[in-house]
């Protein structure tokens, strides 16, 4: 019996540690660039954003998130959070930057 409690916690802690970094993104975040102006995640792991194809579901992975399309190919982008500011960085370098509201 002790095992299984031992397994369950465990299992909760991974669950609550892989959620942290997308909590941290839940919100409306402005600004971006290349015509991607807005970004609202939401807790049940779906977002929204200023291009009207740009919606789906979002997971986070460390310091990477994977952005899945109904229409729009999936993405994936490095991230960096600094306070107020989200920072989603494309495989070539370039970079685009996010307020939260």
């Amino acid at each position: 019996m002790k095992k299984i409690i031992s397994v369950i916690l465990v299992i909760a802690l991974a669950i609550s540690l892989a959620s942290c970094g997308s909590n941290k993104l839940v919100g409306k975040w402005t600004g971006g660039g290349y015509g991607l102006t807005s970004l609202e995640f939401f807790s049940d792991g779906t977002y929204t954003s200023s291009k009207a194809n740009y919606q789906g579901g979002y997971s986070v992975d460390g310091n990477r998130i994977k952005l899945d399309g109904y229409i729009a190919p999936d993405r994936t982008y490095t991230f960096k959070l600094s306070g107020n500011k989200l920072t989603l960085y494309y495989d070539d370098g370039q970079s685009i930057e996010f307020t939260r509201q």
